[in-house]
């Protein structure tokens, strides 16, 4: 009888150690950076200085999850770094984005993410440093002929957009995508080249000037005229 009170004592103590141990919760430090460098002003590419005023940070279980298990916590970007506590032994994954008041609105215009661990691995005692990057918007430009003819019916070889003043793309492409713009407002207009690159089609996008927000995607058409 005295040796299953004690087996079953032990049992019971032995319980609880496990549950104490399982209850053992760490803080993880995230930072960041731009370029490597503790900053939180920057300049657009039209010339603009800004300055991000709060930092956003998000926890996620994994990448693919929608629903975050700390935050969204708005820290002083000055603080440079973020204590996110009581987490649970294992890994996460950890979302910073640079706020700016624009305009009347509050835009992400810096974004960094990346996996952690707690406690956090031997490569970094010290915490996560995250070195953000530009949030940047994109503009898909479609095109097409008031008289609803295709490329070659039309003699149109290759398509000029105003962004990308340099380039050319095959016409018969329907449509391209104009990524990494940080500029936010643009005039937007398409010119139709002949296989002597001499312009015989332009047009310009009825909505002008198009505003792009920072890790915005805009759509549009532009539909060309004969010259």
């Amino acid at each position: 009888m005295r040796l299953a009170i004690a087996i079953l004592t032990l049992a019971v103590l032995y319980g609880i150690g496990l549950s104490a141990c399982s209850d053992k919760t760490y803080d993880v430090t995230v930072s960041w950076n731009i370029a490597g460098e503790k900053t939180c002003a920057f300049t657009l590419g039209t010339g603009e200085n800004l300055v991000m005023e709060k930092m956003r940070v998000t926890t996620f279980k994994t990448k693919t999850d929608a629903n975050p298990i700390d935050g969204p916590t708005e820290v002083a970007c000055t603080n440079y770094e973020y204590k996110i506590q009581h987490l649970d032994k294992g890994s996460y994954f950890v979302k910073i984005e640079g706020m700016v008041d624009y305009k009347g609105e509050t835009l992400a215009f810096f974004e960094g993410s990346g996996p952690i661990n707690a406690p956090p691995s031997k490569e970094n005692p010290d915490g996560y440093a995250f070195s953000l990057s530009k949030n940047k918007g994109e503009i898909l430009v479609k095109w097409g002929f008031a008289d609803y003819s295709q490329c070659p019916a039309n003699g149109v070889e290759k398509i000029q957009i105003s962004m990308l003043s340099n380039q050319t793309f095959d016409c018969a492409l329907g449509q391209y995508l104009v990524d990494d713009l940080d500029g936010l407002t643009y005039t937007l207009s398409v010119k139709g080249l002949d296989v002597d690159g001499k312009v015989t089609w332009s047009g310009d996008y009825t909505d002008n000037p198009i505003e792009i927000k920072p890790g915005k995607h805009v759509e549009t058409l532009v539909i060309l005229d004969k010259l």
